[in-house]
């Protein structure tokens, strides 16, 4: 399921050009450089693949994704055009944005020298580099004659396509991918793939001191193996990944991709959200409060409208806070997240930001180790959080005591509900509603 964007936010260039960028999770911070013909901060989240790619990630990374000048929703460059010095301008601007002392830089594509040139300039704050599809002069990069094609086709505004361009890509993500380079690029002042030519890192790479890896998509039309090879060789003990799919690392295997930079970015062991694994989570129930009534009162296409209202707030602040969505049940959603903390923000934000016009709702929460299968969950504890929910009243989070002790400290006040009987459920159970402040 396609997510849907985190707040956008912009920052100012040392040259003038306003940069579009968003975050998501947190952990240590990860800024990913996107190829300019697939980079719309807002449009990429309808495609699955990018979207599930994104949320995996904000799992180990505070993710950060920006748009460079000239594309998505970006500013247009100076007189001069889309340069290298440009590029890395807009990277070095969105560093400073995000006020962190250090951070990983992955660059792909034609951002992959301007990302190189970045981490030389900048060692006191870039401490490992990621360089996907790339080579360190963009002029020597064979791009086959379909690629040159779709270049003239995108000059005359002819949308590609995007099932011949990307072969391995999953057929649900084509039309997606068709309004993202649309999005990116056509209709303003572009770059054409001659024009990167310029884009020398060539006597760079010696400079380059810190951590690097190469990641090369098995079936790329964007680079070989030669030029990944001089990138490798350039770098001084720079390590090497060949992933299958065809653009490093969006349009490749997810699991691989994430697996990689976590292993070589952190010291946490990657653990797949659909491995089968029992690990805690706290799991997240919404329900609307009489949906029924609302659907006998408003009809069925306003009431619709008003629970899609809610929905689409529920799935931004899921992204905010990186929970995982597993889904949306019509009158309510299931969402689970790996930190306790952050699943009672969301819950708490749902509350205060939802639309006065909307229906209310109530949330419900517990903690345990559900059972993971694919894309969903089951078990006692998604059970108990369901009967939890069905406990509150409009506007109130109510949590089990699970949740309340994992929570102990983080700033948060729980009112005692007292012991109910959860239906299903032997022993009565302690309740609580949580609120800001306590401590």
């Amino acid at each position: 399921m396609p997510g849907r964007q985190p707040e956008i936010r912009f920052t100012t260039t040392s040259d003038g050009v306003e940069i579009g960028f968003w975050e998501l999770g947190s952990g240590p911070t990860l800024l990913l450089a996107q190829n300019r013909s697939l980079s719309h901060a807002h449009l990429e989240w309808r495609v699955p693949s990018m979207a599930a790619l994104y949320r995996e990630l904000a799992r180990y990374f505070r993710l950060v994704r920006f748009d460079p000048r000239g594309a998505g929703i970006s500013g247009e460059p100076p007189e001069e055009g889309v340069t290298l010095e440009g590029l890395a301008k807009d990277i070095d601007a969105v560093s400073d944005a995000l006020e962190v002392d250090e951070l990983s830089l992955a660059g792909a594509i034609s951002l992959g020298p301007a990302a190189v040139k970045h981490a030389v300039d900048r060692p006191d704050v870039v401490k490992q580099l990621v360089l996907c599809d790339t080579g360190p002069c963009l002029g020597d990069l064979p791009l086959d004659s379909y690629v040159r094609a779709t270049d003239a086709l995108v000059e005359i505004g002819v949308v590609p396509s995007m099932g011949g361009l990307f072969l391995s890509t999953p057929t649900e993500d084509l039309p997606a991918l068709e309004d993202l380079m649309k999005g990116s690029l056509y209709g303003r002042p572009r770059i054409k793939a001659r024009e990167l030519e310029s884009f020398d890192v060539s006597d760079l790479l010696g400079q380059v001191g810190i951590p690097a890896l190469i990641l090369k998509s098995e079936n790329s039309l964007y680079t070989d193996m030669k030029q990944t090879r001089r990138m490798v060789a350039g770098i001084r003990g720079a390590q090497m990944r060949v992933v299958p799919g065809t653009m490093a690392p969006w349009l490749t295997d997810i699991e691989t991709v994430v697996e990689t930079l976590v292993t070589f970015l952190t010291s946490a062991p990657y653990r797949p959200v659909s491995s089968g694994e029992h690990e805690l989570r706290t799991v997240v129930f919404t329900d609307l409060v009489s949906s029924t009534e609302v659907l006998n009162r408003l009809g069925d296409q306003e009431a619709r409208r008003a629970f899609r209202e809610v929905e689409d707030l529920i799935s931004s602040l899921c992204l905010r806070h990186a929970g995982r969505l597993i889904k949306n049940l019509g009158d309510g959603s299931l969402i689970t997240f790996t930190s306790t903390h952050r699943a009672i923000e969301f819950a708490l934000d749902v509350q205060e930001q939802l639309p006065s016009t909307a229906p209310g709702l109530r949330i419900g929460m517990s903690a345990g180790e559900p059972i993971q299968e694919d894309d969903d969950v089951h078990g006692a504890v998604v059970v108990q959080a369901s009967r939890i929910a069905d406990l509150g009243k409009a506007g109130e989070v109510i949590v089990s005591d699970s949740v309340r002790q994992l929570a102990v400290g983080k700033g948060f006040a729980f009112e005692p509900r007292g012991d109910v009987n959860l239906k299903g459920f032997e022993e009565n159970q302690p309740v609580w509603k949580v609120a800001r402040g306590g401590v």
